[in-house]
């Protein structure tokens, strides 16, 4: 018979402050010797794509259009990621959960949780974040439309520039870490497809040789 320690139980069932989860989820953000790599190559990129931007003539009419493409994706990645998880749920049979519950890791605080309560952690933290950057574009969607074609804030026309390429880069940086989360997303998938092939494995197997 399976063995689930009591622990694992209390941690799923303990319940977290939307705070809470949002503070986790704002975590993707932060810059550890595992994410280094991807964090350069996704500000090299954003940088490059803003210095661009920044120099270009049109700079407000390109950036609008930007934060349009930007809210295009995220809300239909956002509605890919509800559906996912929704399979998820469905792929839920008996043994896939006792396997899930049965495989524990140990957390940041140290505390013992199963693989499925970080799945389901990570699914959350993940739609945070899109739910994040939906709010953030739908915002700057409404104001952009208010600033003029060739607006100025200094006279200045290099400092302009150089603020312009500063704002666009923190914008793009923070879009292009919630759309990259999404490759953690296409891995839990992937794992938890496999998981679910063998729980039907080891019930196919019990079918055809009963004890």
């Amino acid at each position: 018979m399976p063995v689930i320690k009591e622990d694992v139980i209390s941690n799923i069932l303990k319940t977290s402050k939307s705070e809470k989860v949002f503070s986790k989820a704002l975590s993707a953000y932060v810059l550890t010797k595992d994410n280094i790599t991807e964090k350069l190559i996704i500000f090299t990129i954003c940088t490059i794509l803003s210095i661009i931007l920044g120099m270009a003539s049109n700079t407000v009419y390109l950036v609008t259009n930007s934060i349009s493409l930007f809210l295009n994706i995220t809300l239909a990645l956002f509605g890919i990621i509800f559906t996912g998880y929704a399979i998820f749920q469905t792929l839920l049979t008996n043994e896939l959960i006792v396997k899930l519950f049965e495989d524990t890791i140990l957390d940041k605080q140290k505390q013992e949780k199963s693989k499925l309560q970080e799945t389901n952690e990570n699914f959350v933290c993940l739609m945070m974040l899109f739910v994040l950057g939906i709010i953030i574009n739908i915002i700057l969607n409404i104001l952009m439309p208010v600033i003029p074609e060739n607006y100025c804030l200094f006279d200045n026309i290099i400092l302009c520039t150089v603020l312009a390429t500063i704002l666009i880069d923190v914008l793009f940086y923070t879009m292009g870490i919630i759309i990259w989360r999404i490759v953690s997303f296409i891995g839990n998938i992937y794992h938890l497809f496999n998981a679910y092939a063998v729980s039907k494995l080891i019930s196919a197997l019990k079918d055809q040789h009963p004890e």
